[in-house]
């Protein structure tokens, strides 16, 4: 789990071929809220990342 670069809050994590974009909605317990799955060679085009916003 790694901050996605240019994103306040949101966080990336690989999964085999895949990058899954979420927040942590809640520290205790953990909660996430899954963003967004994609391709790995697709989460950092732009249309990926104005969906984002």
């Amino acid at each position: 789990m790694k901050p996605l670069k240019g994103f306040t809050g949101l966080f990336r994590l690989r999964v085999g071929d895949y990058r899954v974009i979420f927040v942590i909605a809640n520290r205790r317990p953990l909660i996430l809220e899954v963003i967004e799955v994609v391709k790995r060679g697709d989460a950092y085009k732009k249309k990926s990342r104005q969906r984002l916003r």
